[in-house]
């Protein structure tokens, strides 16, 4: 075997080393998240259910705040509507008028105004988002605490604990379920808005981008030559061509 050859084993039997101890690298990570997500969470031991009923109480309420519609949402919800009206009819104008215009400065102005039109857009879309992340995050803590709850719920009533730890216990999982379906009515409706934000965004870009396409091609025409530059020597040898030329000139 040449040193040539030897070389080329070597290299690709390390090659495929490094991908198996990668492979079983993400394997063991898989099957621990796997193994981490299928441990069932315990229940709250019996001389801890009144401290922790206090305790998710005080979560529950601090979810169930956001449940309620903020005011920058609603403020955006009043005023979509409008701004959407305003585009609609911006549209129409951009369509008449842009297609047949010659005027590069008629362009410019005409994108300049539709970026000030729709320049509350991308804000609305960050604090739409943002709103949409921290419900889900509400989502994400009730239900580990409704997990939690339920199992305990179990366990006091297989070792017949008194009736008002039990009463607690089911107070608070009937909590999580009024919490969880109010944030799920108030993520609904904030999707749905920053959905209707984004179209407008669409709309806007495309109508831009048909400005932004009409005024190159009005600068590529400028460039396009339609006639003999003026340094050609023959036009300057020609008597009527000269006399032209000058008069342009001095014009």
């Amino acid at each position: 075997m040449t040193r040539t050859t030897t070389c080329c084993v070597a290299l690709l039997a390390a090659a495929c080393i490094a991908t198996s101890s990668a492979w079983a690298q993400g394997t063991s990570a898989q099957a621990a998240a796997s193994a981490s997500a299928a441990t069932p969470i315990a229940a709250i031991p019996l001389s801890d259910v009144v401290g922790q009923a206090e305790s998710a109480a005080s979560t529950l309420s601090e979810i169930a705040a956001d449940a309620s519609p903020d005011p920058a949402t609603q403020a955006i919800a009043r005023d979509l509507p409008a701004l959407t009206d305003e585009i609609d009819a911006r549209l129409d104008e951009t369509a008449q008028t842009v297609e047949g215009s010659t005027s590069l400065d008629k362009l410019r102005s005409f994108e300049a105004d539709w970026r000030t039109l729709t320049k509350d857009l991308a804000p609305w879309r960050d604090r739409l988002g943002a709103r949409a992340r921290k419900l889900e995050d509400d989502l994400g803590r009730l239900g580990p605490l409704s997990e939690r709850w339920q199992n305990t719920l179990e366990q006091l009533r297989g070792a017949e604990a008194p009736a008002e730890i039990r009463a607690r216990a089911e107070a608070i999982l009937a909590s999580v379920g009024s919490a969880g379906r109010a944030i799920a009515v108030e993520q609904s409706r904030v999707l749905q808005l920053e959905s209707r934000v984004a179209e407008q965004q669409r709309r806007a870009d495309d109508a831009v981008k048909t400005i932004a396409a009409r005024r190159d091609a009005l600068v590529g025409h400028l460039l396009v030559q339609d006639g003999p530059p003026i340094w050609r020597a023959e036009l300057w040898t020609q008597t009527g061509s000269r006399k032209n030329i000058r008069d342009s000139v001095r014009a």
